[in-house]
């Protein structure tokens, strides 16, 4: 019977599909490359397109075998790919051609994949002949949307975004990226890389194992990111790479077995101030990163309000971050003699032995420090060290043996001459000539995660104290029915509001001045903001709105030592909270205040 959602799901994609020009796309081996040849060919004398958001619907219970790469110039539009609703998801198949794999599917313009299972690996185990992708978007102001898809398998990664380099929006909804492991290297099996501003990045409700770096960002600036509901499960690489976010919410999303590796000493010697990386870092936004536009007042220097980190609006709560004890032998130093760790002998920075740093911490001290230091920046209700007691055992002893050996190889030990046998790590059967069904590997499709084979819903009682639910991917149970993602989103914001207009400000002193809490907060009309200079300064105190947007300038010039009071009156505004800045001389403070009507 199904389940409440996936009526619902595939009635708003049927009325949705009604309106738009919609081609069928049927499977089966008499069609193979029909889906390519279809979308290719949808052009005129002069090769432009002819319907550039035209949607290709793949017939439901079939396998699609692709022959060839889709590759199509759609500045204006956006390639749809949807499963046809009602039924088993369509499974799109590569074929290799005498030995050679499908080429990526190269897209300018946009790309929308729905209710698909796309297999990466071809028919003889292979993946994109001569690229690293499997699917590659390129252009100015580009959106990548991927919603309720099964995705298996992958080299370096799914998805490439790298030659968006303005106005790129990825969303990523209700995905199992399944399998992504691929044993040539640590650095490899991403969901995406975009090593490029993204202007917005949601990734919620998805289930990623075996990845290595999973969401390759890596020193570019998001300015807005909601990584939600997510389950990581083992993934031995870092799982978000990047530091720089403007407004991001980090919330309940479940971590198992992540960054196996550990961090190696010359990774560490790469940071500026050689502390190890992390699982839930952040930085702050300058520019030797890639930023925005918009963000840059001038090649050096960062336009308001993003020169000042009191704007940044980061929110980290309701996570969980657990390690199996099966992989103490490794964490622990149990293959050497060396260290009580893993022992690295890599040569970046010259001869080992080197301690590996195992296990990586949930946030390092860089990171503490500014969730310590500035209140718009708030970590609470992590669960560290609690087992989740997952349905499918991610790792057995005799996995985490093989994973050691092979983490053992890539850190150059010389002494380590076994080949690890890591067909347990898969929680499929990694058979690119199988299609996994019902409780099966060599079945014909599935409706839902569910089907599956493995089952990461969980025993333990790990509730999110913002939405309700349980805590990572919501798709191994019957609590997808019931999920709604803008709900959840009005109650992480609400709950970033009440942590951020709770916590102890009543008296923070920075270098030359002191400032109060304003009085009252909340308020509904005026609040009165005192501050103290303990010297002359050059001083500025401004009203930030969320979108950081400037409402008004209270106080500008030069003030001599003193108590001061100013009175900001927000009759006319809208209910919400909003920051103040207090510039006095080098030194900046940005605090918190909430409006009610």
């Amino acid at each position: 019977m199904k389940s409440i959602f996936t009526l619902i799901l595939s009635m708003a994609l049927a009325c949705l599909l009604q309106a738009q020009d919609v081609i069928m796309i049927p499977g089966g081996q008499a069609n193979a490359g029909l889906l390519e040849t279809t979308i290719n060919n949808d052009v005129d004398e002069n090769g432009n397109r002819l319907n550039p958001n035209r949607v290709y619907m793949l017939a439901k219970d079939q396998i699609h075998f692709q022959l060839s790469a889709i590759n199509i110039d759609n500045p204006d539009g956006t390639l749809k790919i949807v499963g046809e609703p009602g039924g088993k998801k369509p499974v799109i198949v590569p074929i290799a051609t005498n030995d050679v794999g499908v080429g990526v599917n190269l897209i300018n313009g946009s790309l929308e994949l729905r209710n698909i299972h796309y297999q990466a690996k071809n028919d003889i185990g292979g993946f994109t002949e001569g690229n690293e992708s499997q699917w590659e978007i390129v252009g100015l102001n580009r959106k990548l949307h991927v919603e309720d898809c099964l995705m298996e398998f992958t080299n370096f990664q799914l998805f490439m975004a790298n030659g968006v380099t303005d106005g790129l929006v990825i969303e990523m909804r209700n995905n199992y990226f399944r399998d992504l492991f691929w044993d040539q290297q640590w650095w490899a099996s991403r969901v995406f890389q975009a090593k490029v501003p993204i202007d917005s990045l949601i990734f919620e409700n998805n289930t990623v194992t075996g990845s290595g770096m999973a969401l390759l960002q890596q020193e570019a600036l998001c300015l807005y990111a909601l990584i939600n509901h997510n389950s990581f499960i083992n993934n031995h690489a870092y799982v978000i790479l990047n530091n720089y976010y403007y407004e991001a919410y980090f919330t309940n999303n479940l971590f198992v077995n992540c960054q196996i590796k550990g961090e190696d000493y010359t990774v560490i010697q790469l940071e500026p101030d050689h502390i190890p990386t992390d699982i839930m870092g952040l930085d702050t936004i300058n520019t030797s990163i890639l930023v925005q536009p918009e963000v840059l007042q001038d090649e050096n220097t960062l336009a308001a309000p993003y020169n000042d980190i009191g704007n940044y609006k980061i929110y980290v709560s309701n996570n969980l971050y657990y390690n199996q004890p099966e992989l103490d032998p490794y964490y622990t130093g149990a293959y050497n003699s060396i260290f009580d760790a893993p022992v690295s002998y890599l040569t970046w920075f010259g001869e080992g032995p080197h301690a590996v740093e195992v296990p990586t911490p949930w946030m390092n001290s860089r990171a503490q420090a500014l969730h310590a230091d500035w209140a718009n920046i708030v970590e609470e209700s992590t669960i560290l060290g609690v087992d989740p007691q997952l349905n499918t055992t991610p790792i057995t002893p005799e996995v985490a043996n093989e994973l050691a050996i092979w983490n053992r190889i890539l850190y150059e030990v010389p002494d380590e001459t076994r080949t690890p046998d890591l067909s347990g790590y898969y929680f499929g059967d990694n058979d690119p000539t199988t299609i996994p069904g019902i409780e099966t590997e060599d079945g014909d499709g599935i409706r839902k995660f569910s089907d599956l084979l493995e089952d990461f819903s969980y025993n333990a009682n790990l509730t999110s104290t913002l939405d309700g639910h349980s805590i990572g991917a919501l798709h191994w149970t019957d609590e997808i029915d019931s999920y709604d993602p803008a709900a959840s989103l009005d109650a992480i914001l609400a709950g970033y509001a009440g942590a951020v207009s709770t916590r102890d400000l009543s008296m923070v002193t920075r270098d030359g001045f002191t400032l109060a809490r304003n009085y009252p907060n909340p308020f509904s009309a005026v609040t009165t903001i005192e501050y103290e200079l303990e010297r002359p300064a050059m001083v500025k105190l401004e009203v930030y709105n969320l979108m950081g947007e400037k409402v008004a300038t209270l106080a500008e010039g030069s003030q001599p030592p003193g108590a001061y009071t100013v009175d900001f009156n927000g009759q006319g505004l809208a209910p919400g909270m909003y920051f103040y800045t207090l510039i006095a001389g080098n030194a900046r403070l940005t605090q918190k205040m909430l409006l009610q009507k």
